[in-house]
């Protein structure tokens, strides 16, 4: 895909799907490892339980099913990530879709799997903060 061509539907579904891969994987990784990798964003225990609980009160193939939903979600949060930004939250499927899974409120006992905050938007420009802080830090500069 060149910088200047408009996104055909092709390539917007198979962004999709790269995403809902990447949430599924994270997904698997949160759930059975608890804390995922060492590179990755790190899972409060609540969370953590909010996961498994939902998980195990639902099913592996529900919660596939949520991942796929979930991609264009991640998609829609990424293109709203300033250009300038977007260092900060890479690699993608390592410091991206962690921090995105980690906005998810898991539901195990309600008709929806998951919501997303209705601040989701706000959420990530607080996110960008934080990183952007964090990286000054590990340069030197104040």
């Amino acid at each position: 895909m060149t910088p200047n061509k408009p996104r055909d539907d092709a390539d917007y579904f198979r962004l999709h799907v790269e995403a809902s891969l990447c949430i599924w994987e994270d997904m698997l990784a949160a759930y059975t490892n608890h804390g995922r990798s060492d590179f990755s964003v790190a899972m409060t225990d609540e969370q953590h339980a909010e996961l498994a609980d939902c998980w195990e009160n639902r099913g592996t193939v529900e919660m596939r099913h949520a991942a796929i939903d979930l991609g264009p979600h991640a998609c829609a949060a990424w293109d709203n990530i300033p250009e300038e930004d977007r260092e900060l939250f890479v690699p993608y499927d390592w410091s991206f879709v962690p921090w995105f899974v980690n906005q998810v409120q898991w539901h195990p006992h309600s008709s929806a799997v998951y919501l997303l905050p209705s601040n989701l938007k706000e959420r990530l420009a607080d996110e960008a903060i934080v990183r952007r802080g964090r990286e000054a830090v590990l340069r030197g500069v104040k």
